[in-house]
């Protein structure tokens, strides 16, 4: 792979700095390693640092549980500037199940209003009538 990058910037690479970079990404699957070398010669412009590398890896495998996650992270590329955006796949299906019980809950609502109101009548109506008895007692009706 080192092969690759040195071809790819146009550098020669020692035996000491192959060593290096062996170490110390060594301990990563031979596959994030080759995504990210990929990724360097599509991205930077000079030879990669191990550091950038490891970067490059460890972002891998944060995309990979992103994904397990249910989330999908999608890249955009705008010139020389990368933007990323993370798209909560979780999220939509949470706002359908928020808005399915907040129209749940309002047409629960609206029913209790209509039954109030059928009390509160009901109750109106049987207060008249206890005050046209009255009134009728004391006008002398009955």
């Amino acid at each position: 792979m080192l092969s690759k990058l040195a071809i790819a910037f146009r550098e020669k690479v020692t035996e000491e700095q192959a060593s290096l970079y062996a170490e110390y990404l060594g301990e990563f699957p031979i596959e994030k390693i080759e995504k990210a070398v990929d990724r360097a010669i599509k991205e930077l412009k000079w030879f990669p640092k191990i550091s950038e590398l490891r970067d490059f890896i460890l972002d891998d495998f944060e995309n990979d549980y992103l994904v397990k996650q249910g989330r999908v992270k999608e890249i955009q590329i705008y010139g020389n500037e990368i933007v990323e955006k993370e798209i909560m796949v979780e999220m939509e299906k949470e706002k359908e199940i928020a808005k399915k019980f907040l129209s749940e809950l309002q047409q629960k609502w609206e029913k209790e209003d209509e039954e109030r109101k059928k009390d509160r009548i009901i109750k109106f109506e049987e207060r008249r009538e206890q005050l046209r008895k009255q009134a009728k007692m004391v006008l002398g009706g009955e």
